[in-house]
């Protein structure tokens, strides 16, 4: 009881003296380590529904972001869109494209069409939103991924640039992953659909800013398997402070009937330069035994820590703590745990005050971080069905209950940050399109992608919407064909 009450008091003076003067959370989980920590909410009150968008068109599988006064989301039928953050009109909305029809696909799990699928990512200093859209050319029966820019003042393109991985089958690619920023580039991940099918390799991409051609570091799959080491966690790659990238990559594919042995750098954490050469990695130690029975690290993200340490957990319910020094001679995790009761671990963290909180298939659990002993203690699980990845704002633990792997879920839990209770729980007004579906919050308000639209509840004091410039974009990029 006494450590939940210190845990509690430390996230709100945590929270507290870190406010910001505008509200902004424009990456997934609000910045590049994935935090997903709002420190608006300081003054925290009962939620309330405050607006629903009209119909965007088609549903919205990432996580809105916010900047100033508004609120930007994307749909996987490629429309980018602004909404005013105070009543959830539309500013502008810019279609990126014509977007895969899913019949088009070998497999996957995203319908009617795929689009926009992972979170964009804002540059408020260059005043550019960035997205990757799935697009389709119905004549030559063929996909391609680009990175689009468009102005966050009124929508207008700035940048388009292919990003398709050499050699690649755009159409056995799926860009799941949220966008990051990497000093003047814009990071992402790409894996295979639901189902993988075709063959395909993961990859991370770093496109520059200023539309120069994309770079690219791709899982080198070892035979017998020619197919696998997706990045695809919807939190997508972390960035430290130094411009270090760190991406989770899934397992290899071997032909039926064969099986992997040799180490690819698939089911692993890696650790690549601003430039994208691998720097290191860490692979569990049973790797081939995971590796061969699809129990990989992907299915989440990196989370960066204080003290130069990771956290990563995937489907096989172990967490581990992983020191970020130590990657470059493959070395073993500092500390691993048993997390979610042995369940698996899909989506993004959350971290605040000394608390790791994850997503776990059996309810969002809370790990008590110890940075001097480097290690984690479980301290509590939430319901079973708050599958969400998880944030905190106005002093509370928020997850979604998504609906499981087949999305559909029509609950938002507000949840104790010391001791995992309900504190509410709102009925949303149209389910979630996608099982990794996670709120974002700032200025007093909560946002989550409901279906095709966007809900907002109050859950704090408003603070002013004050807007940062958002004229013409500082560095506008180029197109390329």
């Amino acid at each position: 009881m006494i450590l939940c009450a210190l845990l509690a008091l430390l996230l709100a003076v945590t929270l507290a003296v870190s406010a910001s003067a505008t509200p902004a959370w424009t990456t997934y989980h609000r910045d590049a380590a994935r935090s997903g920590a709002d420190p608006d909410g300081v003054e925290p009150r009962p939620p309330s529904l405050d607006w629903r968008s009209p119909d965007l068109g088609a549903p919205i599988w990432g996580q809105p972001l916010l900047l100033g006064g508004r609120v930007y989301v994307a749909t996987v039928g490629d429309r980018l869109s602004a909404l005013d953050a105070a009543s959830g009109a539309v500013v502008w909305s810019t279609s990126l494209g014509t977007p895969v029809p899913a019949g088009a696909l070998p497999c996957g799990d995203v319908t009617p069409t795929v689009g926009v699928v992972g979170t964009p990512v804002i540059d408020p200093g260059a005043g550019v939103i960035y997205a990757v859209a799935d697009t389709w050319d119905a004549t030559a029966g063929e996909a391609h991924h680009v990175l689009v820019g468009l102005a966050l003042a009124g929508g207008e393109q700035v940048l388009r640039t292919p990003v398709d991985p050499p050699g690649a089958d755009p159409k056995a690619l799926l860009q799941r992953t949220a966008l990051n920023l990497d000093a003047g580039h814009v990071v992402f991940g790409f894996g295979g659909n639901d189902g993988d099918c075709g063959e395909y390799r993961g990859a991370v991409v770093s496109v520059p800013e200023d539309g120069s051609p994309a770079s690219f570091w791709q899982t080198p799959i070892a035979l017998p398997s020619k197919s696998g080491g997706a990045v695809w966690a919807t939190s997508g790659p972390a960035v430290d402070g130094e411009g270090h990238i760190f991406a989770a990559t899934g397992n290899p594919n071997p032909p039926s009937g064969q099986t992997a042995s040799k180490y690819d750098y698939s089911d692993s954490v890696v650790e690549l330069s601003p430039s994208l050469a691998l720097q290191g990695a860490f692979a569990p130690p049973n790797w081939e035994a995971e590796s061969n029975s699809d129990l990989d690290l992907a299915s989440a993200g990196p989370e960066l820590l204080p003290g130069g340490m990771l956290f990563q957990a995937g489907k096989d319910g172990i967490g581990h703590l992983i020191a970020e020094a130590s990657m470059g001679a493959q070395a073993p995790a500092v500390y691993s745990h048993a997390v979610c009761g042995g369940h698996g671990s899909f989506g993004g963290d959350a971290y605040a005050a000394g608390v790791i909180y994850i997503p776990c298939t059996n309810g969002v659990q809370a790990l008590a971080y110890d940075q001097a002993a480097r290690s984690f203690t479980p301290i509590w699980q939430g319901p079973g069905d708050a599958f969400g990845a998880p944030i905190l704002s106005a002093g509370l633990v928020w997850s979604a209950a998504t609906g499981g792997f087949k999305g559909g879920g029509t609950k938002l839990y507000g949840l104790d940050p010391a001791s995992g209770a309900v504190r509410y729980t709102e009925t949303l007004p149209q389910p979630i399109a996608d099982h990794f579906g996670s709120p974002s919050a700032g200025g007093g308000r909560l946002f989550i992608s409901t279906g095709t639209s966007v809900t907002a509840y109050r859950v704090a004091q408003l603070t002013a919407l004050s807007e940062p410039a958002l004229s013409e974009p500082a560095a506008p990029g180029r197109s390329t064909p």
